[in-house]
């Protein structure tokens, strides 16, 4: 908008001067009704972009998979995010491993899982969210053992729209201790594009 008042105000100022373009002199009002046309088409082909990269017939972009897991025990508290810091796979380079959070490319129905390891005697309280903490889809629940490590699993079925994001999160009001040790083999995110 301020770009086109701003040409406005210049074709004002210019009217009486030509340019030279391809070899033909135009006035203001050409090189004016040139911009607004490419405007229009730059704005055409940003939809017809975004058409193609929603399209689940588009090859480059149906593969989408990801895993990552974490390399060090964790401690969380709060709705903090549990960020798996090791990227295993990311086809589409939809895992932020600084954030922990994954975001959807495409639209579709997504399959995500998520496994965490408690030592010990010691408990996890997370849930698996969609775009705010308060949109829970996924939980795990393991309760402290004194004698032996647990390790639980879940596995969810959703469907996102490009821009969803999913991370897992701690629940409010404990404390939790994940396992990440063994080569981060014991504590995973993963999901990937069912269709």
């Amino acid at each position: 908008m301020i770009f086109q008042m701003f040409m406005v105000v210049l074709c004002q100022l210019l009217w009486v001067h030509s340019f030279v373009l391809n070899n033909q002199p135009l006035t203001v009002q050409d090189v004016m009704i040139e911009v607004l046309h490419l405007q229009q088409e730059i704005s055409a082909l940003k939809s017809q972009l975004t058409a193609i990269q929603s399209s689940p017939s588009t090859t480059w972009n149906k593969h989408v998979a990801f895993m990552a897991s974490l390399t060090n025990n964790v401690q969380c508290t709060g709705e903090a995010p549990v960020i798996f810091d090791h990227e295993r796979l990311d086809t589409q380079m939809a895992y932020d491993v600084r954030h922990g959070v994954f975001r959807a490319p495409m639209n579709g129905t997504y399959a995500f899982s998520m496994t965490l390891m408690a030592q010990a005697g010691k408990m996890v309280y997370a849930h698996m969210v969609r775009n705010s903490v308060s949109e829970r889809i996924g939980y795990v629940f393991i309760n402290a053992d004194p004698d032996r490590a647990q390790e639980r699993s879940t596995f969810i079925l959703v469907d996102l729209t490009v821009g969803d994001d999913v991370w897992i999160a701690c629940l409010p009001g404990e404390t939790s201790d994940i396992d990440g040790g063994h080569l981060g083999l014991h504590s995973f995110f993963s999901g990937f594009l069912v269709n």
